[in-house]
Formats: C-alpha cells, sequence, structure tokens
C-alpha cells in the first residue's frame, strides 16, 4: 500500500499500543502497525 507513495492517516487519538487500557485505541495507528507488520504482534 504504502509502497506506491506516502500515505496519510489523520486520527485524533495516537495510542497504538493495544496492551494500554488507559484510553481509546487509534484506528489510525492500528492500521499503521498493520502496513508495518508490527500488528497483530508476530
Amino acid at each position: 500500500m504504502a509502497a506506491g507513495g506516502d500515505v496519510v492517516l489523520l486520527d485524533y487519538g495516537t495510542d497504538d499500543d493495544v496492551g494500554d487500557l488507559s484510553g481509546p485505541l487509534s484506528h489510525a495507528g492500528l492500521v499503521r502497525r498493520r502496513i508495518e507488520g508490527r500488528w497483530p504482534d508476530p
């Protein structure tokens, strides 16, 4: 997906740590982690 150019993900929150339940998860953060191959945890 990002191989063709830059991808901009917009989200109000920045929390992409699924283990941190102190606040809501960032959808954009989860998408970024998936693109980078970091979610779900290998």
